[in-house]
């Protein structure tokens, strides 16, 4: 009934009428991370192998082959059979030893591989990468770094949006939360939310069509967070909670860190024409929100962050009039906002329509209000590429985006506590260049997220960023600036390109209007780094 952006369920069908895309086999994906850091992966690439339906279609996973480019010389390294693969889930990990040559940059790689019913094989089909219909015939793209990210100590980052296997239903599925988190470590991240549907959270576990009273999903997966989480990789439970917004739409808000499960199953498409919001965010704040309404169950004990965070999840993403019209989903307002003071913004979607989403976040900032921009992917266990139904019974799409990791927020603090470092406001956001700056006044050094009183005085602003290789060259660094009084103008200025990783010279501005600055930064790769506001605000002089 709508279009999730996940690996996709090719299995559900009405009594008569099967998908284009169904066949007799569980769904096989193969899956690798995009980025490696050599000495956080033991000199060794992982490659995950995801096995959904098998305790309906059990099959033999054989002739598993993977196949590389690497400066123009190819490599096949043979892999070993999967045998008997009968139960519901089953996760997989095989590990390919780096090469010296491949070290500091892209390597292409596929997996094919065979299925077969039975031992000894007497018929088996073969694929590349999964056994989705029409088997997509791409190669994953990996860099492999023998350094760690340059970033200054006491910054962590991490995806605030990723869907576990515990979001599972009619159409989409996530991957579970051991390989995530393996993915996580080779890449670099230091955190990250696992924020799966408030309408998946509350179903049994063998029927998503059915509600679980004793919500054990929602129980294993605050269990499960809590005991992978460690000194490597930090993982926060949340939900990814359907509400209402003012207009009785369907928006998404992820709450993160709170004990209670809260119900949200306006959007979950589980009963016909029942789309109507189970509560709404003008409850913010109110008693009866803040003790949990929703239904709780004995978990393990929280890790040490001990608040809670609410976050607009993709507030400005284009909704597809489908889901408008089936699901009753709907946009954020400026009444949506109240109480809301972090929004997921970017969604992992490609630079230009980024770029489109930071503007309509300016023009909030505009309003005189403060927010602060937030990046994550809504990835559903994807981390090459994702795979969705792009037209329900019909068709498959393969595209390029929300992977998991790719965007990400990156916080200072005293340590890697993603709730209380996010809560702290000093944020840039980024898919890998690191961008920092501060303003000095009065001689104060006032940092990202903090708001000064001055009185027509001049400010110092220094700034700072660091590009790796991969990233490319820095192409356009902006300074924007946002007068929220009188004409309510953003100014653009384009910065002089200095070499990377070198602290710039500062800038020095007058200031007479109450107004905020950020930075951001672009590269001629595609990739990009914003920070989040300083507020000026000017007070007037008494006589």
């Amino acid at each position: 009934m709508y279009f999730p952006l996940l690996y996709a369920e090719t299995h559900y069908h009405f009594r008569y009428l099967f998908p284009c895309y169904f066949k007799k086999e569980p769904e096989v994906i193969f899956d690798a991370p995009s980025y490696v850091l050599l000495k956080k992966s033991n000199n060794k690439i992982p490659l995950f192998l995801l096995i959904k339906d098998a305790d309906t279609y059990p099959i033999n996973v054989i002739n598993i082959k993977a196949h590389i480019i690497s400066n123009k010389k190819k490599y096949t390294i043979d892999l070993n059979d999967i045998k008997n693969i009968s139960k519901k889930l089953e996760y997989y990990e095989f590990y390919i030893d780096i090469q010296d040559e491949w070290v500091n940059n892209y390597i292409s790689l596929k997996i094919e591989f065979q299925i077969s019913k039975t031992l000894p094989p007497k018929i088996s089909k073969k694929y590349i990468n999964d056994n989705y219909y029409g088997s997509h015939l791409h190669y994953f793209s990996v860099y492999i770094s023998d350094k760690d990210r340059r970033f200054p100590e006491n910054w962590y980052i991490g995806d605030v949006h990723y869907h576990s296997f515990y979001t599972s239903d009619q159409v989409e599925f996530g991957a579970p939360l051991q390989m995530t988190k393996r993915c996580a470590e080779v890449m670099g991240l230091d955190w990250f939310f696992v924020t799966d549907h408030s309408y998946d959270l509350d179903d049994m576990e063998d029927d998503y069509l059915k509600e679980d009273k004793n919500l054990v999903k929602w129980g294993k997966m605050k269990d499960e967070c809590f005991s992978l989480s460690d000194d490597k990789v930090k993982i926060i439970h949340g939900e990814e909670l359907s509400i209402g917004n003012s207009k009785k739409q369907n928006v998404h808000l992820l709450v993160i860190g709170k004990e209670d499960f809260i119900l949200g199953k306006g959007d979950s498409a589980e009963k016909w024409f029942s789309n109507k919001p189970d509560r709404f965010l003008s409850e913010l704040g109110v008693g009866s929100w803040e003790l949990g309404v929703g239904r709780s169950t004995p978990t393990s004990p929280l890790p040490t962050h001990n608040s809670q965070l609410r976050i607009a999840a993709h507030p400005f993403c284009h909704i597809p009039f489908l889901q408008r019209l089936v699901l009753n989903r709907g946009y954020w307002s400026i009444k949506d906002f109240n109480n809301i003071e972090f929004l997921q913004v970017i969604n992992g979607q490609d630079l230009l329509t980024n770029l489109k989403l930071i503007d309509k976040y300016i023009k909030l900032l505009m309003t005189g209000k403060k927010y602060y921009i937030l990046a994550g992917n809504d990835a559903h266990g994807n981390f090459q590429f994702m795979k969705q139904i792009q037209i329900p019974l019909l068709k498959l799409l393969c595209r390029k985006e929300q992977l998991f990791g790719n965007y990400f927020t990156a916080f200072h603090h005293s340590e890697n506590d993603a709730i209380i470092g996010i809560k702290n406001k000093r944020i840039f956001i980024s898919n890998g260049p690191f961008l920092w700056f501060s303003i000095i006044h009065e001689g104060k050094e006032y940092f990202i997220g903090e708001t000064i009183s001055a009185q027509n005085e001049d400010i110092t602003l220094q700034y700072e960023y660091l590009v790796d290789d991969i990233y490319g060259d820095v192409k356009e660094f902006v300074l924007i600036i946002g007068q929220t009084q009188g004409l309510k103008k953003v100014i653009k200025q384009k910065m002089g390109v200095g070499k990377s990783g070198q602290a710039s010279p500062p800038l020095s501005l007058k200031v007479n209007v109450d107004s905020f600055y950020l930075f951001l930064l672009k590269t001629n790769k595609g990739c990009m780094a914003m920070t989040n506001p300083i507020w000026v605000c000017i007070q007037t002089q008494s006589k």
